[in-house]
């Protein structure tokens, strides 16, 4: 038969069976598994079926005595039914419980010889014991042992090596304590010596390949000359598992850290140790420091690895509930740790590693490191060759120091060499050329600089700031810099002015900083006890600004000039412009003041007097006005410099300055002569109603002679009857032996340039020379609305006269735009008057034509302005009868025009003392 038997605490499973009546016994020829039940170890009701079963088991189960089928005689027949297995049967460990079946029956089982085994009703489990010999695949030799129940339920053993110990694995190593077999595998308590380690554990388990166990571990430290090169390690809770076809043994850290070199250094991984070397793969701890590997190999006092990632760890404690937190982090290194030496080097695999400083908020890039253990510091290095960086389109070609603080925006520099220092958790930076902040390049004092927690970066004392680092305009030394970010900072210095002769003088910058559009900008202030000057011609004290992408400061003070002319007060002149050291040109307007609000003047100016005695004209160049009511009656505005070669100072425009030609007033301060000269247009401030006369030409200021002089050309403005200004003409045109006006000797064509243009007066010129006064039959309509357009008009100021008085010849270009183009006789003066008064200035031009040799002598024409109260009174006397009648049978209201009246007059007093005025 086949199927199940059930005898007691005995379960057989059989494929072929029978029963033997006359014997009284079940036959078991072929068996699949035999197992047993039995009682709960630590008490309990019921039978437990044990997880170990037998194999190849034969023989026969005696149920009971031939003469007791019946049973009856059970307690004279108590120790039935017995088992009789007749042949060698076996126990496996092959099950998947048993370690995913690790232990392969083909040469890891218990061989059970045969036995008998009886009371399988009620026997004791603790008395059952099966002899037999155990074979462990090679772990240990095959011996002799009995086959127990154990506590989990399955067949197995207890046992002691022998005292010499078992060969383990062969030859590999020895085993000489206990050894224990059950379910949960072949194990030991003892000792594990493999090369120059010992494992000891209460728990080894051994599977055919290996054999593992938390144990205390220890590595004999020795040198070469001892051996084998190894470190001393320690450690307990380790994991040790032990491959002897690999030669190696495997110490995991699980409870607690492997201990090397004297307790020096940490491990949180597994080390490998063969017959040749130590080697390992984890996370190394030493003081304050970390390295990670796949691989490290280890000498005596030596940790090798090619490829690491190195820590640095905060130093002392960590504040309550806050993890202490990297100080230094690099990734990517071959690195070189040595304990004697007391150091450790690392080096890029790729060229560039990134250094990261979490505290510092920053990162770097380097070759290499030394880690420096007894100082707690890290000496950084990178070679010669620029990094390559991807830097997401900033520029920081050649830079290896990035701040990662969010406010910094990737503020970065290149410093070849830094040392980390833990403790203070401080960056120093050292080979550094420059920082480019904005736009601005900074070159710290000695290469140097220092990076403290949470990017902030030492303020650099002696620096010198490059503004901006394109251009290159700007160098401020001495500096205090304070930088901020890669778009800000803030800066003190010192600035070397450099005049136009080389001498230099130091600008304190008091406020240097980027605005908005990053542009570098600089303000500083000069004292007026400083005796700083632009130049040896110019003093200056104010403020100074610098701008960076303009090459010349800005000076918005006040400058004064240097001369030795006593004629000429020196005032101090308000102005604000950019200044080029070697081309000064300081702005000048027409209404000029100092820093205090007064008003100052150059060119010639009238004094405006209350007693007559006191109405003067004089010179000003950047001079205070000797009363705040003194008109100007020539000036210059546009800029103001100073000629070396022609030894004066010049106002006008730029474009005059270069060329004499251009339109425009000009004026020069000689400072050897210390005259005065300029040309343009000339006020001569008449303050006649309704009329007006501003002619150009020269003026000059003789000091020597003290005489104020002037050539003009102008048209004299003011209402005249038509036909009286005809019969002059005609009478003019009539006279013959007239001379005609020389071009180069007046300032006509400076006139005409002024009025109209240069190409109208060059035009002009050619004309008359070429083919004579006749050929211009008309003039530009700006020249042809005054009565009377006089040239070659030479004035003198006459401290006597209170006024201006001419040369006897003037010439006289047109009336009423009709060309004339003659030089004569012709006398022109004006006597000013004190201001407000009821009789004012006086003005005066005599008109004296010759006669012909033997005719009569010549007709006169002379014109009288004077200011009576607010009304100009024209007083004309001639001796021209024509013009008389015609003067005296004009209605009155045709002799007026708003505030200007004119009228014969019979008498010749008036003109009688306009001559005195000539000395006639």
């Amino acid at each position: 038969f086949e199927g199940a038997v059930s005898s007691g605490k005995l379960e057989v499973y059989l494929k072929e069976g029978s029963f033997d009546y006359e014997k009284f016994r079940i036959n078991l020829m072929e068996v699949d598994a035999a197992l047993f039940r039995v009682r709960p170890i630590f008490g309990g009701e019921g039978l437990i079926p044990m997880y170990s079963h037998f194999e190849g088991l034969k023989g026969y189960i005696a149920v009971d005595d031939t003469t007791n089928r019946s049973g009856r005689k059970k307690k004279r027949f108590h120790k039935y039914p017995i088992l009789h297995v007749s042949e060698d049967s076996y126990v496996f460990y092959d099950q998947s419980y048993v370690y995913e079946s690790v232990y392969d029956s083909a040469d890891f089982y218990f061989k059970c010889d045969p036995f008998v085994f009886d009371s399988l009703d009620d026997f004791k489990e603790e008395t059952m014991a099966i002899k037999g010999e155990f074979r462990s695949a090679g772990i240990f030799p095959t011996f002799k042992e009995e086959l127990r129940i154990q506590e989990d339920y399955s067949f197995g053993f207890k046992t002691q090596a022998p005292e010499s110990g078992f060969d383990f694995y062969g030859d590999y190593a020895k085993f000489d304590n206990e050894i224990k077999l059950s379910n949960e595998g072949l194990r030991g308590a003892g000792q594990i010596d493999f090369m120059t380690s010992s494992s000891v554990s209460e728990n080894f388990i051994f599977f055919p390949d290996s054999t593992m166990g938390m144990s205390k571990y220890t590595n004999k430290g020795q040198t070469k000359d001892e051996g084998m090169e190894v470190p001393d390690v320690v450690g307990n809770g380790v994991m040790v598992t032990f491959v002897p076809k690999d030669e190696i043994l495997k110490a995991r850290a699980v409870r607690e850290p492997l201990k090397f070199f004297n307790g020096e250094a940490e491990m949180k991984g597994i080390t490998y140790l063969t017959k040749k070397e130590m080697t390992g793969r984890g996370l190394m701890y030493f003081k304050e420091a970390e390295l990670g590997s796949r691989k490290f190999n280890y000498g005596r006092w030596v940790i090798d690895a090619d490829t690491s990632d190195f820590n640095l760890l905060g130093v002392g404690k960590p504040e309550p509930g806050v993890e202490n937190p990297l100080d230094f982090n690099s990734t990517n290194l071959n690195a070189h740790v040595d304990f004697k030496e007391r150091k450790g080097e690392f080096k890029s695999n790729d060229g560039t590693t990134i250094v990261e400083f979490p505290k510092n908020q920053y990162i770097c890039y380097m070759d290499m490191f030394t880690w420096l253990m007894d100082n707690d510091e890290v000496e950084l290095s990178k070679s010669g060759a620029d990094i390559n960086i991807d830097a997401g389109g900033l520029d920081l070609a050649g830079s290896n120091f990035f701040s990662i603080h969010p406010d910094q925006d990737s503020l970065n520099f290149r410093a070849p060499k830094a040392k980390f220092v833990l403790k203070e958790n401080v960056i120093y930076c050292d080979k550094v050329e420059f920082v480019d902040v904005a736009d601005a390049r900074i070159f710290p004092p000695d290469n140097k600089l220092t990076i403290r927690k949470k990017a902030k970066m030492d303020d650099l004392e002696g620096a010198e700031i490059l503004a901006n680092s394109v251009t290159k305009y700007h160098k401020i030394t001495e500096a205090h810099v304070s930088i901020k970010a890669r778009k800000k900072y803030q800066a003190s210095g010192k600035y070397p002015y450099i005049d136009s002769k080389g001498e230099e003088q130091i600008i304190f910058f008091a406020d240097i900083q980027p605005d908005t559009l990053l542009q570098t900008r600089a303000k500083g202030e000069i004292d007026e006890d400083k005796n700083f000057h632009l130049s040896d011609r110019f003093d200056f004290y104010g403020g100074v600004e610098l701008a960076a992408s303009d090459q010349f400061l800005t000076f918005d003070g006040a400058t004064r000039i240097n001369h030795d002319c006593d004629e000429f007060a020196k005032n101090w002149l308000k102005f604000r412009t950019e200044v080029d050291p070697n081309n000064i040109q300081i702005p000048v307007s027409t209404e000029m003041q100092d820093l205090e609000g007064n008003a100052i003047a150059v060119g010639l100016v009238r004094r405006n007097a209350a007693d007559m005695d006191d109405i003067k004209v004089y010179p000003a160049f950047l001079s205070a006005l000797d009363s705040v009511g003194d008109y100007t009656m020539f000036t210059a505005s546009g800029v103001l410099n100073y000629n070396e070669d022609a030894k004066e100072f010049r106002i006008a425009s730029p474009e005059k300055l270069i060329n004499r030609a251009e339109k425009g007033n000009y004026i020069s301060l000689h400072i050897e002569s210390c005259g005065m000269e300029g040309d343009g247009q000339i006020d001569m401030a008449l303050n006649l109603p309704d009329v007006e006369f501003k002619p150009y030409g020269v003026v000059g200021y003789d000091a020597s002679t003290k005489k104020t002089t002037m050539n003009l050309t102008g048209g004299l403005e003011f209402y005249m009857d038509k036909k009286v200004i005809d019969l002059v003409t005609e009478d003019i045109k009539a006279t013959e032996g007239l001379g005609a006006i020389d071009f180069d000797r007046t300032t006509l064509k400076q006139a005409v340039t002024e009025l109209v243009s240069k190409e109208e007066a060059e035009n002009m010129q050619e004309q008359y020379t070429i083919d004579g006064a006749s050929s211009i039959k008309k003039l530009p309509k700006e020249m042809a609305t005054a009565p009377m357009y006089f040239s070659n008009l030479r004035l003198e100021w006459n401290d006597r006269a209170r006024g201006f008085i001419s040369k006897p010849i003037t010439g006289l270009v047109s009336t009423f735009g009709d060309p004339l183009f003659k030089d004569f006789t012709l006398r022109w003066a004006v006597q000013y008057s004190v201001e407000g008064g009821n009789i004012g200035t006086k003005m005066g031009y005599l008109v004296e034509l010759p006669g012909t040799q033997d005719g009569p002598p010549g007709n006169y024409y002379f014109f009288g302005f004077e200011r009576r109260k607010n009304i100009t009174m024209v007083q004309i006397t001639s001796s021209n009868k024509e013009l008389q009648n015609y003067i005296v049978e004009l209605k009155d209201d045709k002799k007026k025009v708003k505030k200007l009246n004119f009228d014969l007059r019979t008498k010749s007093d008036k003109m009688i003392t306009f001559k005195g005025l000539f000395g006639e």
